[in-house]
C-alpha cells in the first residue's frame, strides 16, 4: 500500500470515530429521562449484585444466553417473574428472591421498558399490553375450557420467549411468532418440540405434563386461525424513525 493510501486510510478512520463520538456524545435523550426512584434503584442494584448481564442484555448489551429484558416488563407475568427468580428455570440458576426483592427488581423492568425498545426495528410492532388483552379477550368470546387452559399454560411457560405478532430476538437466536407456528408444524411435530425443546436454537424442553402439551398444541392452532383476526384489532405495527445511522 502506498504511504498516500496509507494516510488517507488513517484520516479517514480518524473521521469516522470523530463522527461517531460526536453522534453519541451530543444525543441529549439521556438527560430527558426521569431518574430511577429508590425502589427502582434497589432492582438495578440486585440485577447488578446477581450479575444477570452475564446472560441477559439491556437495550443490546450484555450475554446472549438468555432473553433481552428491555422490554420483558410487558410480556412476563406477575407468577410467571416470581417463578423465576425463586426457584430457577432450567439453566437460570435458582436465586431465591425475597418479595421486597422480587418488587425492586419488577420495578426497576418496568422503569427500563418505559424508556427505550431493546432492539432496533424498522417497524414497530403493536404493543405487547395490546396484543395481551386481544387475546384474553378472544379466548373469553370462544368459551373453550381447554381453549382457556392452553392459554394460560402458554402465557405461564412460554411468553416470556414466544410474543404474538413479532419475532423476538434472543441473543443469537430468535423465537419465533407463535401465530405462525403451526403453519409449519403439524400437531406431532409441535408436541416433540414441547417435550424435546430446541436446545441447538435455545429452546429447553417445557415442563408440562402430555396433558398441558395438548392444550399448547390447541391453543397454537388456533392461533394460526385467528392471526388476521388478532391484527385486525390490534393493527400490524407502524413505521419507526430510525436516524440514519442506526441499523436497518
Amino acid at each position: 500500500m502506498q504511504v498516500a493510501q496509507r494516510k488517507l486510510l488513517v484520516f479517514g478512520l480518524l473521521g469516522a470515530f470523530a463522527t461517531q463520538g460526536a453522534l453519541v456524545y451530543g444525543d441529549t435523550k439521556a438527560s430527558r429521562l426521569v431518574p430511577l426512584n429508590e425502589l427502582e434503584m434497589r432492582g438495578r442494584s440486585i440485577y447488578l449484585r446477581h450479575n444477570c448481564a452475564a446472560c441477559h442484555q439491556i437495550y443490546g448489551f450484555g450475554g446472549f444466553l438468555g432473553p433481552d429484558l428491555t422490554n420483558a416488563a410487558q410480556r412476563v407475568p406477575r407468577a410467571r417473574l416470581v417463578e423465576l427468580l425463586t426457584a430457577g428455570n432450567r439453566q437460570m440458576p435458582a436465586f431465591g428472591l425475597g418479595e421486597a426483592e422480587i418488587d425492586a427488581v419488577e420495578a426497576y423492568l418496568r422503569a427500563i421498558d418505559r424508556t427505550g425498545t431493546g432492539v432496533a426495528r424498522q417497524r414497530v410492532p403493536p404493543p405487547v399490553g395490546a396484543v395481551t388483552a386481544a387475546l384474553q379477550q378472544a379466548v373469553a368470546e370462544v368459551s373453550d375450557p381447554a381453549l382457556a387452559r392452553g392459554h394460560q399454560v402458554f402465557s405461564t411457560f412460554c411468553a416470556s420467549c414466544h410474543v404474538p405478532l413479532r419475532a423476538n430476538p434472543l441473543g443469537p437466536n430468535v423465537a419465533p411468532d407463535p401465530t405462525g407456528i403451526a403453519g409449519r408444524l403439524d400437531r406431532a411435530q409441535i408436541d416433540g418440540v414441547l417435550a424435546e425443546g430446541r436446545v441447538a436454537r435455545g429452546m429447553p424442553p417445557a415442563p408440562l405434563t402430555a396433558e398441558q402439551r395438548a392444550d399448547v398444541v390447541g391453543y397454537l392452532l388456533w392461533l394460526r386461525d385467528i392471526r388476521a383476526d388478532l391484527v385486525s384489532r390490534v393493527g400490524d405495527g407502524s413505521a419507526q424513525d430510525l436516524p440514519w445511522w442506526e441499523f436497518r
